[in-house]
Order: C-alpha cells, then sequence, then structure tokens
C-alpha cells in the first residue's frame, strides 16, 4: 500500500497497537520499525490508547472528515501485484473488518487531537455519569416512622425509589402519596407534581419505585402526604414524612 499522505501513520500501525496483526505480520512490522523513526514516535505516542479506549464511558465519536481521509487513501491503493513482493508492513491486512476504518481513524484522530473529547475520562466536553441523591425522610411532628427516597436522572427524567418503615397502614378510603415539591408551593396555591401512591402493610413497611419527567431544579422537594381516595388530584391531606436537614 501507497503511504496513506503526508503527516498520516501507516495504516499496519493501528492494526499493530491493537493486536490485529497476524505473527508474520507483527514481526515484518517490527522490523520496518527498527528502520522507520516516523513510526516508533508515533507508536510511541499512541501505546495509551487501548487502556484509554477500555475506559471509555461512552463510544468514542471520530469526526467524519477524519475517517474518510482515512478510507479515502486506502482506496486509492493500487491494485495488488502478485508477481512482486509486498513488505508486509504495506498491505491491507487486518484481523477483523472494524480495525480498517474504525482504528485507523481512531488513530488519525489522536494525531490531530480533535474527535476524542466526547468519552475519554476527564476530556473537556465529558458529561459526567447521572450521580444518584439520597434523601432522607422523618416524621412530621415526630414519631417512629422513617423513609429514604433514591432520585437518579435518567434520559428524560429521573428514576425515584423510596423505602418506608414504621408508617402505619392508611385508613379506609386513603392512600400515601409521594410528592415533588417547589420552593413557593402553598395549599393555597399548588405548586407540585406528584410521583405515585402507595399503602404501606401491616407491618408499617413499603418500597416503591415511579419513573418521573418531573423537573427536579423547579421542584427539589420530597415529601409524602395521606389522601382522600376521592379522585382529586391536588394535594389535601396532612404531610406524613418530610425530608430532614
Amino acid at each position: 500500500m501507497a503511504d496513506a499522505g503526508p503527516g498520516l501513520p501507516h495504516v499496519d500501525l493501528g492494526g499493530y497497537l491493537l493486536g490485529g496483526l497476524t505473527a508474520r505480520e507483527r514481526e515484518a512490522f517490527e522490523a520496518h520499525l527498527a528502520g522507520c523513526a516516523s513510526c516508533r514516535r508515533e507508536l510511541e505516542e499512541l501505546r495509551g490508547m487501548p487502556g484509554l479506549l477500555g475506559q471509555a464511558s461512552e463510544p468514542v465519536e471520530v469526526p467524519a472528515h477524519l475517517a474518510s481521509r482515512v478510507l479515502g487513501a486506502i482506496g486509492r491503493e493500487p491494485p495488488s501485484d502478485t508477481s512482486r513482493v509486498v513488505p508486509l508492513w504495506r498491505r491491507r491486512r487486518w484481523a477483523s473488518p472494524w480495525t480498517l476504518g474504525a482504528a485507523a481513524a481512531v488513530l488519525i484522530a489522536f494525531l490531530a487531537g480533535v474527535g476524542l473529547g466526547r468519552g475519554l475520562p476527564g476530556a473537556p466536553g465529558v458529561r459526567p455519569a447521572p450521580v444518584a441523591r439520597t434523601i432522607h425522610l422523618a416524621a412530621t411532628g415526630g414519631g417512629a416512622a422513617s423513609g429514604v427516597a433514591t432520585v437518579t436522572p435518567r434520559s428524560g427524567g429521573s428514576v425515584i425509589e423510596l423505602t418506608v418503615r414504621d408508617l402505619p397502614p392508611p385508613p379506609p378510603g386513603t392512600f400515601y402519596t409521594c410528592w415533588l415539591v417547589a420552593n413557593d408551593d402553598t395549599l393555597q396555591h399548588q405548586d407540585r407534581v406528584s410521583v405515585g401512591s402507595f399503602r404501606t402493610g401491616p407491618d408499617g413497611a413499603a418500597t416503591v419505585r415511579w419513573e418521573t419527567a418531573a423537573d427536579l431544579e423547579r421542584h427539589p422537594n420530597l415529601g409524602v402526604t395521606l389522601e382522600p381516595d376521592n379522585g382529586n388530584p391536588l394535594h389535601q391531606g396532612p404531610k406524613v414524612l418530610s425530608a430532614t436537614a
């Protein structure tokens, strides 16, 4: 294969780095390395790439123009001439289909210093993994009842898992409701979202899980009330569990 172009690595460098060459090709490429300062320099710079890719929090995205440059260079390879021997490090032979385009494009992206911002820990533009928030609840006005809510951000919303202890079973015709509440919420001007309703068993315990699309920044507070089962979706009953400071 002809060189990919000025400033670009030998394509077999990616196969060597990622373990995609046969034993014979690897031996030949190592012999080539002994006389190619450019490949040795590139190899040294990229030795940590496989480990970084293994730690990526999401798939690495390679800019299309860089991948096109690599694949275009590969496409310009002259037809094979079986009448002469071609050095192994210049043949287009890879262990699996993806390494030809993807691995070469990743290598070029590393050399260019762009395109890998997403997916590498600590790199600019990486979105941190969602962090669950734990909210401890205590009985309003005193008492043994308590609860723990875990709020985990998800794409498009949040998952809320609530576990309560020593909360007496609700009287007939009532149920407990978990709310996300805004700071300006009042009984007359309510600004809250019902996450879901539940009942406790004879032991006063329950574990429930809901998904919600509520805006947690607008409704940062969580609590539990006892509500009448009368079809009215508004908050009407007393608060039984509220977040501790």
